[in-house]
């Protein structure tokens, strides 16, 4: 092809794409047989290529908000909104603090992206439902990691809106969330039986002339207990704690609520968990210069114990974003504290009776940590785990998903990064992995190779062609060079990196689709094979941004796959036969340990 023909389809290049992407597991590591270290491992490491860029010192930033945390089947699951395509992905965590899934899975598989998940277990299933743009989702999800889909639908409206409560008998859970009117907004709630049918029918609390929101919801055995902020009459200003006790039959024993607390000020962010003898439930509470966070101990008849609200974190600072969890006799309350312009996530503990264990509360955010926030807890086995978001500033996104295991004696064990994806380490055995050095086209433009040339470094073209660009910083992901792997038509790259038979390694990557018009602007495919094992097809779709010219993003990508032999192929293949198609940089494959 003549340069002057690819010029038109290379200047439209610079789009700009929907971020999101899938994972794909190949090999996971079974739990409880990872191998053991080889000593040979940084020898293996030392031989590749001089090419091989230096990693940073944090994994990738994926979340879009604050995670959920649950318990069940011997795991933690903890799930969060994420870049990737599906929007809610999720990680599995043994109770000795093991990461079984380094990389998170999807689990959202539906076509919608989703975001704020919440998390229950059924006594033999997690269910995870989530928010997108008009309404409420959920699926089931295995405690060894199986989603069960199909993804079931609980509302779907432009008037739904959350956080969405969610808890979990072993016949059914019930999901709160809220529902906005003209000039007012109630709770709404259906149930979720433990096969994914959706039920109907429940009716809505609150006060038709006020304004609720913000709901949680505990189970006793019995029934649900749901609390939520609740504005009327003479408090519109400054919400009120309600709560309702619904049947699993779907009878509402208070349809306009119970007051919790009406204290001055206004109490918001409500949690509730059942201790068992009475519901827990706690809130952020503004009634003083600052905000604070307090709780109120409510039995099963609904008689509030603690009506002026037990005071649980009243430092000078600010208080807020509660979750708790319980065990025995005691509860776990963690929260976000503000003080001196850090934010940072604190727990104190709270007995039956109504005893704060922790008056000044303790940490769980590692020392020098200004930004972490949304936290939530667990509990399972024989500690809580609290997980929340992390960034390197308030105004930063995506962030990390973070957690830390917590003792009854509050002593709190390391922190684990649940977005990690790779161990800082660990080096990168792909050589030139951005395309960056050897590149000998033209300035500013592209070359296109045909198989059997190369790319410096071990890159080979398998099969068609492909264009290896050299661009502005809009372009790549990574340094200024990326490949279209379609130049002329279809085409395929390959590396060969060692690898140790039985080890298991991280693949990743970032992807983007041409969106040039002249090249047929659309879903852009990528087949990609690892050594021998079947093909994992992802796909880009353009359409929304074809010819939009206003600069390039790209998304990551994933895939662990265990070796078996001495070497491994990586194939990256494009399925567009056209003159643009799926674009890779920023390559990287990385051993993982075989521990934490």
């Amino acid at each position: 092809m003549t340069y002057g023909k690819k010029r038109t389809s290379f200047r439209t290049w610079w789009g700009s794409v929907l971020l999101g992407a899938w994972v794909s597991a190949c090999g996971l590591i079974p739990e409880g047989e990872a191998p053991e270290d080889d000593a040979t491992v940084e020898d293996v490491a030392n031989e590749a290529s001089s090419l091989v860029r230096a990693m940073p010192t944090l994994p990738r930033t994926l979340a879009r908000s604050g995670p959920a945390v649950g318990y069940g089947g011997g795991k933690y699951l903890v799930a969060w909104s994420d870049v990737r395509e599906g929007g809610v992905y999720g990680a599995r965590m043994k109770q000795d603090g093991t990461l079984v899934d380094p990389v998170g899975f999807r689990i959202n598989l539906g076509d919608e992206p989703g975001r704020k998940p919440s998390i229950a277990y059924d006594g033999n299933n997690f269910v995870v439902v989530w928010e997108w743009s008009t309404g409420i989702s959920g699926v089931r999800v295995k405690p060894d990691g199986t989603v069960l889909g199909p993804v079931f639908t609980v509302v779907t409206s432009d008037e739904i809106s959350g956080p969405v409560g969610l808890a979990c008998s072993s016949t059914l859970c019930l999901v709160s969330f809220s529902i906005s009117g003209d000039r007012q907004e109630v709770i709404g709630l259906r149930g979720v039986r433990t096969d994914g049918t959706v039920i109907e029918g429940f009716p809505v609390l609150g006060d038709s002339r006020g304004f609720a929101s913000g709901s949680s919801v505990a189970w006793n055995g019995k029934e649900f207990l749901v609390v939520w902020s609740d504005s009327r009459g003479d408090h519109l200003r400054t919400p009120d704690i309600y709560g309702a006790r619904v049947k699993p039959d779907g009878t509402v024993r208070e349809p306009l609520g119970f007051p919790i607390s009406a204290a001055p000020g206004a109490q918001t962010e409500p949690d509730v968990v059942w201790t068992g003898r009475r519901f827990l439930t706690v809130w952020t509470d503004h009634r003083g210069e600052t905000s604070d966070i307090r709780g109120a101990r409510v039995r099963s008849d609904a008689r509030v114990d603690d009506p002026e609200g037990l005071p649980i974190a009243t430092t000078s600072g600010e208080e807020s974003a509660p979750a708790l969890a319980h065990h025995n006799w005691k509860s776990l309350i963690v929260f976000r504290s503000v003080h001196e312009g850090t934010s940072s996530i604190q727990g104190v503990r709270l007995t039956e009776d109504g005893e704060l264990l922790d008056a000044a509360g303790f940490a769980l955010s590692s020392p020098g940590r200004d930004a972490d926030f949304e936290p939530d807890v667990g509990f399972g086995g024989s500690r809580f785990l609290s997980a929340w978001a992390r960034a390197s500033s308030p105004d930063e996104r995506p962030t990390l998903i973070v957690g830390a295991r917590v003792d009854h004696d509050a002593d709190v064990h390391r922190e684990t990064i649940f977005t990690r994806y790779y161990e800082p380490s660990t080096p990168n055995l792909i050589q030139n992995g951005s395309f960056e050095s050897g590149y000998d086209g033209p300035p500013e433009l592209w070359k296109t190779l045909s198989v059997g040339e190369t790319i410096p470094g071990g890159w080979v073209v398998t099969s068609g062609n492909v264009d290896w660009h050299d661009g502005s910083s809009l372009g790549a992901s990574d340094g200024r060079r990326d490949v279209d792997l379609s130049g002329l038509t279809a085409g395929a790259l390959a590396q060969t990196v060692p690898t140790m038979p039985g080890r298991t390694y991280l693949l990743t990557f970032d992807l983007a689709g041409n969106p040039a018009v002249v090249c047929g602007a659309g879903v852009k495919g990528l087949l990609l094979t690892v050594e021998d094992m079947t093909g994992s097809v992802l796909t880009y779709d353009t359409t929304p941004y074809a010819n939009d010219f206003t600069g390039l993003r790209w998304r990551p990508e994933a895939l662990l796959f265990t070796a078996t032999g001495t070497a491994a192929t990586l194939t990256f293949e494009s399925l567009n036969d056209s003159c643009g198609g799926p674009a890779i940089d920023n390559v990287a494959v990385r051993l993982l340990p075989s521990s934490p």
